[in-house]
């Protein structure tokens, strides 16, 4: 999912370089999933970005099939998508197996691909048995301002059973708490399983996304900024057991671009991944 605005950050963040050859951080989620034996790749974009995206990734196509999504249809009073449910629905149409949702601007790293791609080897195209990566809470959040996540809650034997969507995560002098719609603060402990909208879904949360989308626009006709989020929805499906959701193992640490002063921390970290030898320099030939 590729077509955020990038408001926080202050530009096309998805094809930013932070490695050393000047690859995006999705590059090396395409490099991942690749190598761990996916075979199609979906661009959820706005059409604006298509020539810079073709630009990137059209090389690719005599490796791996290619192809793009458009998140663009708005009603007139929103000047912005609808979130990432509405950015997964606008995929529907190319999807016919199962497979991984990710934001493009997220860094997962190569376990849990592997993971990811082990899972959905074994998983029905028509099951309502999907799956999550989750991470450390702690892991997930930035120095350099509040961020949004959905906090899971897990089951002993390693299934979903709740997400709850926190707007508003601050760290203070080591302090992890988020911010409440009324003005209150709830202490956290940083250890929380966390949704990074890594998912493993089939074509079945198609018809369930445009019936809660349908719900959401029209529960959300005058709240221009609302959104339609994936980890909240996904939920909601779970408490009503329309679905159930494994949350897997893997052994990474995610982290990403939320802002500018975010990148030099991802720069740093892809640069001692070449050295040690996870990454190839460059990342792949593209001709």
């Amino acid at each position: 999912m590729a077509a955020g605005l990038g408001s926080r950050y202050g530009g096309l963040k998805q094809l930013d370089s932070v490695g050393p050859d000047g690859a995006a951080i999705i590059d090396y989620s395409v490099y991942d999933a690749l190598r761990a034996g996916f075979g199609k790749l979906v661009f959820v974009i706005n059409q604006h970005s298509v020539d810079e995206f073709d630009t990137v990734f059209a090389p690719l196509k005599k490796q791996v099939a290619v192809e793009y999504a458009f998140q663009d249809k708005l009603p007139p009073f929103r000047n912005k998508p609808w979130g990432t449910g509405h950015a997964l629905l606008a995929a529907s149409d190319l999807l016919s197996e199962p497979f991984a949702a990710i934001n493009a601007d997220d860094f997962y790293g190569q376990s849990s691909y592997s993971a990811a791609a082990d899972f959905l080897r074994e998983t029905a195209p028509k099951s309502n048995r999907y799956g999550m990566l989750g991470y450390a809470l702690k892991d997930t959040l930035s120095e350099h301002g509040s961020v949004s996540r959905g906090i899971c809650s897990v089951s002993e034997q390693g299934e979903l059973t709740s997400v709850v969507e926190h707007l508003t995560i601050n760290v203070d002098d080591g302090m992890v708490s988020s911010r409440l719609g009324d003005g209150q603060t709830m202490p956290l402990t940083g250890l929380e399983p966390t949704s990074m909208n890594f998912w493993l879904l089939t074509p079945t949360i198609f018809p369930l996304l445009r019936s809660g989308l349908d719900a959401f626009v029209e529960q959300n006709s005058d709240a221009p900024s609302a959104e339609f989020l994936i980890p909240e929805f996904i939920g909601e499906l779970v408490e009503r057991q329309s679905a159930s959701v494994a949350v897997l193992d893997h052994s990474d640490s995610w982290f990403g671009l939320t802002y500018p002063d975010d990148k030099m921390r991802a720069m740093k970290l892809i640069a001692e991944m070449h050295v040690a030898g996870a990454y190839p320099t460059p990342l792949w030939a593209r001709d």
